[in-house]
């Protein structure tokens, strides 16, 4: 009875320790939260007429998709530049100070 215990204890432990969860997790890390086309079409928005719903899209998008997170901040530039958007200026900051870790 005790080696049947210990035998199931140490296939848990083993079973517990696999790495197929790891490449998982890498493969969600890669998925998008908008299509391209959205994407490039949120963009266009932004850029051409100042829309600020448009530009919190893309800072939903770029948040959830942290491996495209730098191209956020030249659209926030010009959103802060041109259409004098506040909240692309809050953008510019944190994308600073996420670059200076």
């Amino acid at each position: 009875m005790k080696k049947l215990l210990i035998l199931l204890t140490v296939t848990l432990i083993i079973s517990c320790n696999n790495s197929p969860n790891k490449t998982v997790l890498k493969k969600e890390n890669r998925q998008r939260y908008f299509s391209l086309e959205r994407v490039a079409e949120l963009k266009k928005r932004c850029v051409e007429n100042g829309d600020t719903k448009a530009f919190g899209n893309l800072v939903d998008h770029y948040g959830n998709t942290p491996f495209e997170k730098y191209e956020l901040l030249p659209v926030a530039i010009i959103m802060a530049d041109k259409h004098n958007c506040d909240n692309a200026r809050v953008a510019i900051y944190f994308s600073f100070l996420g670059n200076a870790k």
